[in-house]
Order: structure tokens, then C-alpha cells, then sequence
């Protein structure tokens, strides 16, 4: 079977759609129950109820918007450098103007996957001759930004008061120091494993390492990767680009989720303590549920409760993170409004027209 006969990826072999239906079913099923977890646990606090009945402080949730819009606009500015430079040409203004599209996705398919594969698609339509470059972007992109979270939970988690929440809640704190410590190891190794890859990267050990991984989509994955590293190793300039774009992404996600508690009340954790909060309930959206749907509400609510003291209840999350999804909500609609008043062409016959205008 040639390339051309063969069926388009996701739809072979037949017998596997059920399943793959029955997947996508599961996975809203969970990301309800996890909706409704939360739900019934404000349904019952005192303090969700008040903070409800109370006025509002709309300015601290414009500026959340703001601060949202910010750490979005950065992450696709991370992803564009990323692209250019591994060689393939595009403009910053079609960059976002894609990742802002790929954004609903991420409510209707698998998590952070569904609008990253879209970016691949456009990618990879964009530039045919060299998909396997422009889908190990979008892996590296994601990669950086996941790990830039754990970089921040890791360094913020220095200067938490643990025993000051202890005092209040010590089953939490335990747990919250225990993904602080796997957050430090994370970094420490992938940090050095990262460095030693990219400085073997023109021998042939990275892909031996490659060919030990158990899955053949894994291999796949990490070659592609693999196949990338020359490339940044000659302009390492790129990659310290891309992490300091990432690191004002968190800043920004940040402290926008510490504008919209703001918006409810005063008596919030602190915006150094948002480093953290903000970062962990993130990294749970990324879990391959429809948009993250249920476990980001889930994590971020139970943060909520973690930082609450003997003088202070903290256990308004889930109006947080109601509020921050609905700040995100508005970018998505800004997002289709861009493709629906978009006239531009895309595809191999634009970039010709755009280089010979």
C-alpha cells in the first residue's frame, strides 16, 4: 500500500472507531463527574455563597482579562520562534491568528492535543516538504510550557510557609509538598537530560537512547524531536527565547487567576502564592479530558482550600476557576471571530503568492 492509498490517519483499522467513540464518551463522562464533584462541594460552603450575593470588583476581572490575553499571546509568540527557527517561514500575525483558532478544539477533542494537532495540520499544509520539522515544534512548544509550570512550582515552592498551612491543614500540605518535591526532581532531571541530549545531539546516542523507548509512537515522537536538536543547537539564542516567553507566560496566567480573586474578594493568597496555585491547575488542564474540562476547576479549587489558614477560608476555587475558564472562553470566541472575517488564503499557493508580493 502506497502513502497515497493509505486511509487518513485516526481512521484505521475500522474496528478501532467504536472504541475511539466510546473514548470520547468516557472522557466526558469524567470531566462532568469531576464538574460535579466541585459543584457539590460549593454548593455547600458558607463563603461561595456570600462571595455570590456580594458586589462585584470589575475592574480586577478586566484586568485578569488583560493579563489572560497576555500570557496567551506569548505562548504563540514562543511557538512562532520555535518555527522559525527550525527554518520554516511564517508571518507572527498568522501564528496567532492559528492558535487562537485551534483554541476551541481543546473544548472538543483531547485536551491541549486537539488544538495542538490542528496547528500541526496548518503547519504541515503550509510547509509539505517538511511536516516532520513542523510537528516537532508544536511537541517542543508544549514541552517548554509545561515545564517552564514546574519550574515556577518548583522555585515558588522555596518560599512557601509550609508550616503555617500545616498548622491548618496538614493532609493538604503534605500533599502539596510532595508534588512540590516531584516538581523539583522533574526539572533537575530533565534539565540535566536535557542539556547532555543537546550537546551529544550530532553523535548518534540520542537516537540509540530513542530506540530504547518501548513505543513505537514514542520513537516516532523523540525522532522527530531528536531530528530538531542540530538545528536549535546551532542558534541556541531560540531556545532561551522560547523559555523566557514562557516564563512571562506564567507570570502573566498567574497573576491573571490572582485578578479574578481579586474580582471576588480581598482575603485572597497572595500573588507569589498564585505562582503556584496557577501552574498546578494549568498543568491538570492539560489531562486528556475535553479542554481540560473538570480537572483544571478540580485542582485549582482544592489549591484554594490548601492555602487556607486558621484565620482565613479559603474555599472559593471553583468561582476562580469558573471565572478564569470564562476569560479563556472569551479569547476562543475572539479566536473564531478572526476566522470568520479572515479572507486570506492558506496552504503552499499563499506562500508563493506572499513571497512573490
Amino acid at each position: 500500500m502506497t502513502g497515497e492509498d493509505q486511509p487518513p490517519l485516526g481512521t484505521e483499522p475500522g474496528r478501532k472507531q467504536p472504541l475511539a467513540r466510546w473514548s470520547v464518551i468516557v472522557k466526558i463522562v469524567v470531566s462532568l463527574t469531576l464538574l460535579g464533584i466541585v459543584g457539590y462541594q460549593a454548593a455547600g460552603s458558607k463563603i461561595v455563597g456570600e462571595l455570590l450575593q456580594q458586589p462585584k470588583r470589575w475592574e480586577w476581572l478586566a484586568l485578569g482579562f488583560i493579563c489572560v490575553s497576555a500570557g496567551y499571546t506569548l505562548s504563540f509568540v514562543r511557538w512562532w520562534s520555535l518555527v522559525v527557527g527550525a527554518g520554516l517561514p511564517l508571518r507572527l500575525g498568522e501564528a496567532i491568528r492559528w492558535s487562537l483558532m485551534s483554541q476551541p478544539f481543546q473544548l472538543i477533542s483531547f485536551g491541549v492535543a486537539g488544538g495542538d494537532l490542528l496547528r500541526v495540520y496548518w503547519l504541515c499544509r503550509e510547509h509539505p516538504q517538511q511536516k516532520t520539522h513542523g510537528a516537532a515544534t508544536v511537541l517542543l512548544d508544549r514541552g517548554i510550557g509545561l515545564l517552564t509550570m514546574f519550574a515556577a512550582v518548583a522555585v515558588i515552592g522555596c518560599l512557601i510557609p509550609w508550616s503555617t498551612l500545616a498548622a491548618a491543614d496538614p493532609v493538604r500540605t503534605n500533599g502539596l509538598i510532595q508534588v512540590w518535591r516531584l516538581a523539583m526532581g522533574l526539572i533537575l532531571a530533565t534539565g540535566l537530560g536535557g542539556l547532555g541530549v543537546l550537546a551529544l545531539s550530532n553523535t548518534s546516542w540520542p537516537g540509540r537512547l530513542a530506540a530504547w523507548l518501548p513505543s513505537p509512537r514514542l520513537r516516532e515522537v523523540s525522532a522527530n524531536l531528536l531530528r530538531l536538536l542540530p538545528v536549535y543547537r546551532r542558534q541556541p539564542g531560540v531556545l532561551v527565547l522560547a523559555v523566557f516567553l514562557s516564563a512571562a507566560n506564567v507570570g502573566f496566567l498567574s497573576t491573571g487567576v490572582y485578578c479574578v480573586a481579586q474580582s471576588l474578594t480581598n482575603e485572597t493568597p497572595g500573588i507569589a502564592d498564585h505562582l503556584l496555585i496557577a501552574p498546578l491547575s494549568l498543568i491538570a488542564g492539560a489531562a486528556p479530558l475535553p479542554g481540560g474540562l473538570g480537572s483544571q476547576e478540580l485542582v485549582m479549587s482544592w489549591m484554594y482550600m490548601a492555602f487556607s489558614t486558621q484565620q482565613q477560608n479559603m474555599n472559593f476555587g471553583i468561582l476562580v476557576a469558573a471565572g478564569y475558564r470564562g476569560l479563556t472562553l472569551v479569547l476562543v470566541g475572539i479566536g473564531w471571530l478572526l476566522y470568520a472575517t479572515s479572507r486570506q488564503p492558506s496552504g503552499p499557493a499563499a506562500v508563493r503568492d506572499r513571497e512573490l508580493s
